[in-house]
């Protein structure tokens, strides 16, 4: 930070924190090269939005430091963890001189102890990921890191680009790809899907036209379902017929049963429409695959 912005971030009078101070500079300087036309609007757009993405991790950062574990949970966790191991040194004991011990070291309440306390430990490490202690994060190396990248990729390799030349293999269709004596023992370990062995017949694979399809599936339906007092005539002759010991119904059985005699010429003629219809439409569909 220059004396100049030092002078304007301390100038600055927020209650609530000024650690978003400098990302209004940036956005400031990002309004002037565009309305200066150094930058398009999409780069424009891109940058802002990659200013938003760089905020919202600082904003994360905060949360973290602010919505902390509540302390009475950490008083719970420890008071109980050492509590109960304080009980273990005498509950685990055995009750008389007279009795031999199963162990002469409590082998299971040690490695309980160890289980339990460094859980406990591993739980106040974790409250403050940004301490000193060996495993926190070491934010000075990531800062050092992120700038020096940050100036490399900005000034030296900005740029930076190598002569393009033929590569090994140009001019080769199916280049085979040297391999190592540890990767060669995975060569062959190609993966295929579970449909790749699945076949088709060629009668499957034909073309169907839809609408001549749907045009035969219209016309079926409705050759195979009468007129409800021809469906009731078909039942009451299959009843009769399975109630008779295999003798078909007569024309005096359907009088009796109330049915008229135009009803036997319908029941005849709905029969042949039917059988007619199914070799009219077995003739299209060949037709149609030949085609």
């Amino acid at each position: 930070m220059t004396e100049d912005e030092l002078f304007t971030f301390e100038a600055t009078e927020a209650p609530y924190g000024k650690w978003w101070l400098p990302l209004i500079w940036v956005s400031n300087q990002l309004r002037r090269c565009y309305d200066e036309k150094v930058i398009d609007s999409v780069l424009m757009s891109d940058l802002i939005k990659e200013l938003q993405r760089y905020r919202n991790g600082f904003g994360m950062l905060v949360m973290y430091d602010w919505v902390t574990v509540p302390l009475v949970y950490t008083q719970v966790v420890t008071i109980a963890t050492y509590g109960y191991f304080a009980i273990c040194l005498i509950g685990r004991q055995s009750n008389g001189q007279s009795e031999d011990p199963d162990f002469y070291v409590p082998i299971f309440t040690i490695l309980q102890f160890l289980f339990y306390v460094g859980w406990l430990k591993v739980g106040e490490d974790l409250m403050n990921p940004f301490g000193e202690d060996d495993d926190d994060f070491e934010l000075n190396y990531v800062l050092d890191r992120n700038i020096q990248t940050g100036y490399l990729l900005a000034e030296d390799l900005s740029d930076q680009l190598p002569p393009l030349a033929e590569d090994a293999y140009w001019g080769q269709k199916n280049p085979l790809v040297p391999y190592t004596r540890a990767s060669l023992k995975k060569r062959d370990n190609i993966f295929f899907g579970h449909l790749t062995k699945l076949k088709f017949t060629s009668e499957d694979m034909d073309m169907v036209d839809l609408s001549l399809e749907d045009e035969m599936q219209t016309r079926k339906k409705t050759l195979e379902w009468p007129s409800m007092p021809l469906l009731k005539a078909s039942l009451f002759l299959s009843k009769k017929k399975h109630s008779q010991a295999g003798k078909s119904a007569t024309q005096a059985d359907l009088l009796e049963e109330g049915y008229q005699p135009e009803d036997f010429v319908n029941i005849s003629r709905h029969k042949t429409e039917i059988s007619s219809q199914k070799q009219t439409d077995q003739t299209l569909l060949e037709n149609c695959i030949e085609e």
